[in-house]
């Protein structure tokens, strides 16, 4: 299974050699997360490809 990963432009080098080192492929876009998220999404949709995210999301009042 091929992995492609869109981390910030910001993200620490040792983190993105390491990512490389696992064969994945790397694609640094965005300063920010929320631009980071965006082109995610734009990735997922113009290739194609399952967006998974490893952040767990933010518990919600009231939602369980």
């Amino acid at each position: 299974m091929r992995a492609t990963v869109l981390t910030p432009e910001g993200a620490p080098l040792p983190e993105v050699a390491a990512t490389r080192g696992r064969r994945a492929g790397v694609l640094l876009r965005g300063r920010l997360g929320g631009e980071t998220l965006r082109a995610v999404r734009e990735y997922a949709r113009r290739t194609g490809a399952d967006f998974l995210s490893l952040r767990p999301r933010r518990p919600r009042p009231g939602l369980r």
